[in-house]
């Protein structure tokens, strides 16, 4: 039986995990877009996000799947420079990233 003390860091693990390989995905699908600053053909983390809320249920992945999209898109808009406004886009794409992987898990 797992205890309380076992669960949070398993839990702050995976977190973790989804996180980094989230950023790592979707960093790749941007190297293989056909013109600079364009959104990619394929993008790999929805896959990869919709794979997670199957396997590992939404409680485990919801919170790296968006915070790994936070992420993902705010590193890109920095390309721009930072603005403000930035930060509520990437926060509305994240939000849809995590509906759209939850929408794919069930």
């Amino acid at each position: 039986m797992k205890t309380q003390s076992t669960v949070i860091p398993l839990y702050l693990v995976t977190t973790g995990a989804f996180i980094a390989l989230y950023v790592l995905l979707a960093m790749l699908s941007f190297m293989g877009t056909l013109l600079p600053l364009s959104m990619p053909l394929i993008w790999l983390p929805a896959g990869f996000a919709a794979a997670a809320v199957v396997i590992l249920g939404p409680r485990m992945s919801a919170l790296g799947i968006w915070i790994g999209a936070f992420v993902a898109r705010f590193l890109f808009s920095l390309v721009d420079g930072f603005h403000v406004a930035d930060l509520a886009i990437s926060a509305a794409m994240a939000t849809g990233a995590l509906a759209q992987a939850l929408t794919a898990g069930f």
